[in-house]
């Protein structure tokens, strides 16, 4: 889209905006709009009370799975007020559960026999995301020491554990709500913000199916050896340096770390597991592994744009 500069005064100068986007976002005469200049771009964005979004969709006739991913793609999109029409209780029932575990803020405000509203019923605030993503970091940290200290004592019991992992899943999708909705940052820093946010609750999904594994084995196949424990904490360790990579940066730091990542990739690589759980965790630690690393470009290029 392109549109020409007007000049109307000596050190005046204009430019249309198109309608279609002012109608969309309800935009007045003597509204203002926020501009956020960035070398030779310039972002122009509406006031986040006007930015009220709406859909309707219909869930008939998908299954859970996709209803899950679908939701959550629009949550994270950034819309207030979400229209469903479904088919039976089991959907019903299942976005209840998304509501209760995953959509910070909103709540039920409309419902038939076949219809469901639901709608943000609190203003995310901008000054949240940091907290929020800390607290997704830590929270992930906690849910990988605590599943290392029960698999070391032999303790299968991972009904509490898991409940991290859900609230991972809260905090980073709020935090990927607020830089899709109200553009905290230049665009692209929040491109690579995003990027650390996704690959976090991937991360923390590992430590989730850990859980799910042990819990649902024989006890035979649960037992595995010091040596897989030991690699798994070297795992858990590395995770814990990208945390500290991430709010004290330093690429003398970072070489440090990619030197560590070499030796743990071929301690994994080199591991002969004796049976299927100590298979199914060396797949785990290298997985945790790469997606850890894989902060690496992100965290570089958010320093990088802050000078």
């Amino acid at each position: 889209m392109h549109r020409k500069i007007i000049k109307i005064a000596d050190k005046t100068y204009v430019m249309t905006l198109p309608l279609a986007w002012l109608s969309k976002y309800n935009l007045q005469k003597g509204d203002e709009l926020n501009l956020q200049e960035n070398n030779n771009e310039l972002t122009i964005t509406a006031d986040v009370n006007n930015n009220k979004q709406f859909i309707s969709i219909s869930i008939g006739e998908l299954d859970d799975r996709v209803i899950r991913w679908l939701l959550s793609a629009l949550h994270k999109s950034g819309y207030d007020e979400i229209e469903l029409f479904y088919n039976n209780t089991q959907q019903l029932q299942l976005v209840g559960e998304l509501l209760k575990d995953l959509f910070t803020g909103f709540t039920i405000t409309g419902k038939t026999d076949k219809k469901l509203v639901i709608s943000a019923i609190a203003e995310e605030q901008q000054q949240q995301f940091d907290n929020s993503l800390r607290r997704a970091f830590r929270v992930t940290l906690e849910m990988a020491a605590d599943v290392a200290a029960k698999l070391k004592q032999q303790n299968y019991d991972f009904q509490q554990t898991t409940k991290l992992e859900l609230l991972n899943n809260q905090l980073t999708n709020f935090c990927q709500r607020i830089l899709n909705k109200h553009r905290i940052v230049e665009y692209k820093k929040a491109n690579f913000l995003y990027v650390i946010l996704w690959n976090l609750e991937k991360i923390c999904d590992n430590y989730k199916y850990i859980c799910n594994h042990f819990e649902n084995q024989e006890i035979n196949n649960k037992l595995i050896s010091p040596e897989i424990i030991s690699l798994f904490d070297k795992v858990n360790s590395f995770f814990l340096l990208y945390y500290d990579l991430y709010y004290n940066f330093s690429l003398q730091k970072l070489t440090s770390i990619s030197k560590q990542h070499k030796v743990i990739k071929t301690e994994i690589t080199s591991f002969q597991a004796e049976n299927i759980s100590e298979l199914f965790m060396l797949n785990i630690c290298s997985q945790i592994l790469t997606q850890t690393a894989d902060f690496s470009s992100s965290i570089i290029a958010l320093n990088q744009l802050s000078h």
